[in-house]
């Protein structure tokens, strides 16, 4: 299956079925070891998560970009609904870039999960395509993962 992505203003969304139940597919989101495996962009590899997974609490991911740039990401969870919704404010170090949005909504259909996802805040084309591909890249590694395409999750 595909992704369905769309960019309005200043707001990304992302449609994705997987053929794995929703208890899978959200655990993928909330499980430092599994994002690791499927989270980032193509240019970008995982080093590290750590994730205090609470209301208040962070998941700050360490991601070397292009083999020589360290990124850190920081996801502040602001609402944890198990299996059926994240949200999260997402901010990036040491890049100058505005605070993000996200909420992703789990809708299970049968022994299939949608998954909705919606990042607002966005600033700038570039912004918005390196979002795009980004998430395009991480939804294509986490069918791979729960959909058990040779990839663990």
């Amino acid at each position: 299956m595909s992704n369905d992505i769309e960019v309005i203003g200043d707001t990304l969304t992302i449609t994705r079925t997987f053929d794995a139940p929703r208890d899978i597919v959200f655990d993928a989101f909330t499980d430092p070891e599994k994002v690791k495996k499927w989270s980032g962009c193509p240019d970008g590899a995982t080093l590290k998560v750590a994730m205090d997974f609470r209301v208040g609490g962070e998941c700050r991911s360490i991601v070397e970009m292009n083999g020589d740039t360290v990124l850190t990401s920081i996801a502040t969870y602001t609402e944890i609904d198990v299996p059926r919704r994240l949200a999260y404010r997402l901010n990036w170090e040491p890049l100058q870039v505005p605070e993000t949005l996200i909420t992703v909504d789990f809708t299970e259909h049968g022994t299939k999960t949608e998954v909705f996802l919606m990042q607002s805040g966005l600033s700038g084309d570039d912004m918005k395509d390196a979002v795009q591909e980004g998430w395009g890249s991480a939804f294509d590694k986490l069918a791979g993962a729960v959909e058990g395409t040779g990839q663990d999750a």
